[in-house]
């Protein structure tokens, strides 16, 4: 089961109506029929956001994409995500899933977003997809993990991030992995990458 939390924002926009959250809760299937389903809801979070004109401005003024080389653009976003999105798990029986203008907007009041990884990836992605930049997620799995169920044969899926390249020239991917020193993700052990290209235009 994952959960889609959204705010609720008042009619004049004010960021002070963050609470209480509209909660929306779907089932999902275990393994990586589920794994799908979360990611193609990433997916459609992330392209929402992208157009949204808080994440556009906020991401013109983290990366300065007039002034500063794409690369630099790149790791000021990853610096910026990193100080303001610490790591909290999911609760155990579920599927968190933050929606970008939410963290934006929490962000904006608190300082901070707390979240894992796939919230940092969708944030991520959504502030670089908004000024044009490539963007894509991978996920991952681990050896020995072994099958969540017995209708799986391989390791689970258990990780993913979102990995940034400049709008045009050379196809060079920066991760924005920020978690990945918080949950010692063994980056050694994997045993399978999955990597989903997000379309600039929705």
């Amino acid at each position: 089961m994952y959960v889609v939390l959204r705010l609720r924002i008042s009619a004049n926009g004010s960021i002070h109506a963050l609470m209480p959250y509209t909660v929306q809760q779907r089932e999902i299937p275990a393994g990586d029929p589920g794994t799908r389903a979360t990611v193609g809801v990433m997916i459609q979070l992330i392209t929402a956001a992208s157009m949204h004109p808080d994440i556009r401005d906020m991401a013109y003024t983290i990366m300065r994409p007039d002034k500063l080389k794409p690369t630099t653009s790149i790791y000021a976003l990853r610096e910026w995500l990193r100080l303001v999105m610490p790591l909290v798990r999911d609760p155990i029986t579920a599927e968190a899933l933050t929606d970008p203008v939410a963290a934006l907007y929490r962000i904006q009041l608190d300082g901070r977003a707390p979240g894992d990884c796939d919230d940092v990836a969708m944030l991520g992605a959504a502030l670089a997809l908004s000024v044009g930049f490539r963007t894509r997620l991978v996920v991952v799995g681990f050896k020995g993990t072994g099958p969540l169920t017995a209708l799986d044969s391989l390791d689970p899926f258990l990780h993913i991030w979102a990995e940034v390249a400049p709008p045009t020239g050379t196809l060079v991917w920066t991760e924005l992995d920020t978690t990945r020193p918080m949950q010692r993700v063994p980056m050694d052990a994997l045993s399978r990458v999955w990597i989903i290209p997000i379309p600039r235009e929705a």
